[in-house]
C-alpha cells in the first residue's frame, strides 16, 4: 500500500508539472476504478475497498499539487541544464 502511495504521488507531480487539471480527472478515474475492479476480483468488502481507495488518491492530489507549485523552479532548473528553453509551461 505505501508502494502504491509513492506511485501515485510521483504520478501526481508528473501531472501536476506538465499538465492542467484536466489531466488529473482521467487518471483520478482509471486509478479509482482499477483498485475497485482489484479489490472486487479479491473479494473485499466495500469499507476495504475505500480504506484502500482514499491514501493513493489523495496521495495523488497531493503529488499533483506539489507539481503545480513547483513549475516555476524546475522551469528555472531546466533553464540552466538546458539553455534552449524546453521545459514545462509556466
Amino acid at each position: 500500500m505505501t508502494a502504491l502511495s509513492v506511485y501515485a504521488c510521483v504520478a501526481g507531480i508528473y501531472i501536476g508539472l506538465y499538465f492542467d487539471i484536466l489531466a488529473l480527472v482521467p487518471l483520478f478515474t482509471l486509478g479509482a476504478g482499477f483498485l475497485v475492479l482489484t479489490g472486487w476480483l479479491v473479494g473485499a468488502d466495500l469499507a476495504g475497498l475505500a480504506k484502500q481507495l482514499v491514501a493513493p488518491l489523495v496521495c495523488l492530489q497531493f503529488g499533483y499539487v506539489s507539481g503545480i507549485w513547483s513549475r516555476d523552479s524546475y522551469a528555472k532548473f531546466l533553464r540552466r541544464v538546458n539553455p534552449r528553453g524546453l521545459g514545462p509551461r509556466t
